[in-house]
């Protein structure tokens, strides 16, 4: 339900201007005597000079980078440039350049300050400033007195430039000193420790000892324990194997032959054997034919056995024979590994006598030999830093002068009277943006949009801010549209019971129920205006002492608490608030009874009811009156607030919400009068209207202020004069 485009809340200047003057003069006037003691020291001309030196982004070496102040990064570069603008300014910097300046015959201290104080105040005044996007910085002075200036400077100058080439490598002669003291120390150290270990090279007859040589009493004492295992095994296999022979009388395949395998393989034996088994088969081929009581087979037979007893008798022989020679064999094998094992025994003994001796000096030597590797580099490091320091302690390093100090010509600064203007400026321009930053700042509605924004739904109506006629015909126009309004919501929704209520005291609620009654009865339908406010009752209803609260407390009846009220010449049907309003309503019940009775007799029932957020009796009515109208007023209410009450709303729930927005302020275009006031009251464009531009309508108006302000002057100088002369 919205009405016709109400104003937004764009920036106006010259309106923020007009409202806020007073601050605007004051913080102006601040700003001016503020400004003209800057304004007498800071516009004061004064001479110049500066010295331009450079910072290399790399060490100007002769030998190799000095890693002290290696610049690795432009963080570090930037953060040395920072120390070396900080140097020139210090304490003995400047002693040093005062005293080269003495020493010229030049003294540039007043005689009333000390060397101290002097210098601090060099400090102050001396400035470092780094020149963007380059490698140089600048020192200088500003002073109203040209004269030695240049020469103060290039005296600061020269005397930071040599403190940085001293310090560059600070103590250089010194550490390079002592440093060859070091060398010498070294050296002799090293004498003693080659001798040392020549002794226990020789002792141990090795050559070299260091951390991957193996200790060769460790090898030799593994290699023969490894031998006596081996021993050990040996001889356990010869005594088993003669105890093996012993027994069996024969000999395992592990070793050797066995005896019936020498037997076998003997030529003597074979070469019987094939006899006798020659022998014999030629004996058998003869006997074969023959009967058994031939004679000739008798004495072969005799033959057959003779030969094979000679053969048996033969191999008994030879098997005892090489028995005991197996045995003979493998006596001297046990014997032999027996042997060798003690002998192996014996050494390892003797080596193992001689652990803790060989081991402690093998230690010793490794030891010797670190040391004199480690004191052998740190000889050849001290050697090439003492190189380095010789040859760069005079290099020109990181910073050299790129311009010396020229004597200044010509005085710079902006002077006093500019300054005076600049500070003048700034005073007006600060008293004009001024009450527009405040006006931003204000966190109070402003317009009629912002109210929108913050409720969430379009206003119903909107009520300008009564200051003249003009105003108030604009007022009377909005009221009607308003009123329009709540005509068509009867008649489309049969909606004829309305509650007005606000966030906080002070907002107009009366008055917009009161204007919105007296506007409805000019248009014909019947009002009643009913104020429910039990938090603050409107004080020209105090005079009808019946009202709401005696009817619901059952001391009236619903016939007598109707009043008449007359609203700037509207007579209104009205209902005060009553006499029992201490402890707020009662009796709701009662109070929709009476709604519905009132609701027969008139078209429209306007409901005052309490602030929102101050009084429960607020909730309590708009949950019985069912449609409630949100005044907010402009300047008065905060956007925090309407949000707050639209979430007490949206819990209540009630069958309509509208948002009605009072104290909309009217204020001027740039002419100074509003387009919109003219146009309604002079039914004319606003341009046919402002034939004379507002300036100048402005202006005649002040000549005619100042006229009437010179008469009214000499007017009471004259009377003043006429007292005098009667007195007189």
């Amino acid at each position: 339900m919205s009405t016709n485009a109400p104003p937004s809340a764009r920036i106006a200047p010259i309106q923020s201007f007009i409202r806020h003057w007073r601050i605007s003069a004051v913080v102006a006037l601040v700003v001016v005597l503020a400004g003209v003691p800057f304004a007498w020291f800071k516009g004061q001309s004064s001479y110049n000079a500066e010295a331009v030196f450079m910072v290399a982004p790399a060490y100007m070496k002769n030998l190799e980078t000095d890693k002290e102040v290696e610049l690795q990064s432009n963080s570090q570069y930037l953060q040395f440039v920072f120390h070396l603008s900080k140097t020139v300014t210090r304490y003995d910097v400047l002693k040093k350049a005062i005293k080269s300046l003495n020493d010229k015959g030049i003294d540039l201290k007043p005689p009333a300050m000390s060397e101290r104080r002097y210098i601090e105040s060099l400090q102050k005044t001396t400035y470092v400033r780094s020149i963007p996007e380059t490698y140089m910085v600048r020192i200088g002075r500003d002073d109203t007195d040209k004269k030695h200036l240049d020469e103060l400077v290039n005296a600061i100058t020269d005397a930071f430039i040599q403190t940085t080439r001293e310090e560059q490598i600070y103590g250089s002669s010194d550490r390079a000193e002592s440093l060859s003291e070091r060398q010498k120390v070294l050296l002799g150290e090293m004498a003693k420790l080659e001798d040392e270990r020549a002794g226990l090279a020789e002792k141990l007859n090795l050559t070299t000892f260091n951390e991957n040589t193996e200790n060769p009493y460790d090898g030799n004492l593994r290699l023969l324990n490894e031998k006596l295992a081996n021993a050990t095994i040996e001889r356990m296999k010869a005594e088993i194997a003669l105890a093996s022979f012993r027994n069996e009388k024969e000999v395992s395949s592990t070793y050797q032959r066995s005896a019936l395998e020498l037997r076998l393989q003997d030529a003597g034996l074979q070469s019987l054997r094939n006899e006798v088994v020659k022998r014999t088969e030629e004996l058998n081929r003869l006997t074969s034919g023959l009967a058994s009581q031939h004679p000739a087979k008798a004495g072969m037979e005799a033959e057959l056995q003779a030969m094979t007893k000679r053969l048996t008798l033969r191999e008994s022989e030879f098997e005892k024979l090489a028995q005991a020679n197996l045995l003979t064999r493998f006596i001297a094998a046990a014997e032999q590994a027996k042997a060798t094992e003690q002998d192996i025994q014996k050494q390892l003994n003797e080596v193992q006598a001689q652990a803790s001796d060989f081991a402690r000096t093998f230690r010793r030597a490794v030891w010797i030999t670190k040391e004199l590797n480690r004191r052998e580099t740190d000889y050849y490091e001290i050697r090439d830093r003492v190189n380095y320091l010789l040859s760069e302690k005079n290099a020109i390093g990181f910073v050299r002068l790129v311009t010396a100090a020229l004597p200044p010509e010509t005085p710079m600064g902006t002077g006093k009277v500019k300054m005076l203007l600049m500070v003048i400026v700034a005073a007006v321009l600060v008293g004009f943006i001024l009450p527009t930053v405040i006006e931003i700042l204000d966190r109070n509605l402003r317009s009629v949009m912002e109210a929108e924004k913050a409720m969430g739904i379009s206003a119903a109506g909107w009520l300008v801010r009564m200051r003249d006629y003009a105003s108030k015909m604009k007022a009377a126009d909005q009221m009607r549209r308003f009123s329009s309004t709540l005509i068509r919501e009867k008649a489309r929704h049969n909606r004829q019971v309305y509650g007005f209520t606000s966030v906080k005291l002070g907002t107009g609620v009366t008055r917009v129920v009161l204007e919105t009654a007296r506007t409805l009865v000019q248009l014909g339908p019947k009002v009643l205006v009913i104020d429910a406010n039990s938090f603050k009752p409107h004080g020209a209803f105090e005079d009808f002492k019946i009202g709401l609260t005696d009817y619901l407390s059952g001391r009236a009846e619903l016939t007598q608490v109707v009043s008449s009220f007359n609203h700037e010449g509207t007579l209104l049907d009205v209902v005060s608030i009553g006499a029992y309003r201490t402890n707020g309503l009662r009796r709701l019940d009662k109070f929709k009874l009476a709604m519905t009775e009132w609701s027969q007799s008139y078209d429209f029932i306007l409901v005052d009811v309490p602030p929102l957020l101050l009084s429960a009796d607020a909730e309590l009515l708009i949950e019985v009156i069912g449609q409630v109208f949100l005044v907010a007023e402009i300047q008065s209410m905060t956007k925090a607030d309407v949000v707050r009450a639209k979430g007490v709303l949206e819990k209540l729930d009630p069958d309509a919400v509208g948002l009605f927005v009072n104290g909309v302020p009217i204020g001027p275009s740039s002419s100074g009068v509003d387009p919109v006031i003219v146009e309604s009251l002079t039914g004319k464009k606003y341009k046919e209207f402002m034939q004379v531009p507002y300036w100048s309508l402005r202006l005649e108006m002040l000549k005619t202020q100042w006229s009437a302000w010179r008469m009214q002057r000499r007017a009471a100088k004259f009377i003043k004069t006429k007292i005098k002369t009667e007195l007189a």
